[in-house]
């Protein structure tokens, strides 16, 4: 889940919830306000969390590439071997 770059009025928490679970974005968005009237303290932190918690959508051509790890690096050989 992310919050879109395109078609979000605030902070697009309702885009978000409305692109995971393919509901309506304009009925989320009345929900939305809906509930935050009738439930007035409530759904206006649950708003300001999700808006901290769900990350932002990364513009397309921003994608950092994927850059594999560099391989291990093998035991260094004894530096006073012992000689029989």
């Amino acid at each position: 889940m992310y919050r879109p770059q395109a078609g979000r009025m605030m902070a697009g928490v309702c885009a978000a919830f409305a692109l995971r679970y393919r509901w309506d974005l304009t009925a989320t968005r009345i929900i939305t306000v809906l509930l935050g009237v009738l439930i007035f303290p409530v759904m206006e932190v649950a708003y300001v969390v999700a808006w901290m918690l769900i990350p932002e959508e990364v513009p397309f051509g921003m994608q950092t590439p994927y850059v594999p790890p560099p391989p291990p690096v093998p035991p260094a050989p004894p530096s006073n071997p012992q000689t029989f």
